[in-house]
């Protein structure tokens, strides 16, 4: 279903998995009343890098993370059916005829989003959730967990809600 938009989160119409539509429209009005508090956080709003993938989506990360050539890699969740191991230096076209079920990736069954801050001093919304700006994202990751989700450790951007997790 479609991501829900409010004042203080944007998710680009994205989709989601729509048992994420109100914990995520609760983690915005968390954040609202959060940011207020903070002297200049009332720019402050919450966007999305990324919500729901498709299979073909996740195997495009796959790739771009370098996992065709590191047979070792554990950068993202693979897209590939279980018994099925791409061997190094598989192209897009080969590994595209070995997808699996979308339930088995957070992105790609829809319970996880990427969320970074927008509006944060000096800093381009294109790159904000490789280099978030700390106030911001440390009220972003309370208002995400106060709803109902937790944190990837490795990416300080990657949610999933913790009650449809698998």
């Amino acid at each position: 279903v479609a991501s829900p938009d409010t004042e203080c989160m944007h998710l680009n119409n994205g989709q989601v998995n729509a048992q994420l539509v109100e914990p995520l429209r609760r983690a915005g009005e968390i954040f609202c009343r959060l940011r207020a508090s903070v002297n200049g956080g009332g720019a402050w709003r919450i966007r999305a890098a990324d919500t729901s993938r498709t299979l073909r989506n996740q195997l495009s990360t796959w790739f771009s993370n370098g996992c065709n050539t590191n047979p070792n890699c554990t950068a993202t969740c693979s897209p590939f059916a279980p018994g099925y191991t791409p061997p190094p230096g598989v192209t897009q076209e080969e590994a595209a005829q070995h997808l699996g079920d979308p339930m088995q990736c957070p992105h790609t069954s829809g319970v996880a989003v990427d969320l970074f801050c927008d509006g944060t001093p000096g800093q381009s919304a294109s790159r904000a959730h490789v280099h978030p700006y700390v106030p911001c994202q440390l009220l972003l990751e309370r208002a995400m967990l106060e709803a109902g989700f937790c944190r990837l450790r490795q990416e300080s951007w990657h949610f999933e809600l913790n009650a449809i997790r698998k």
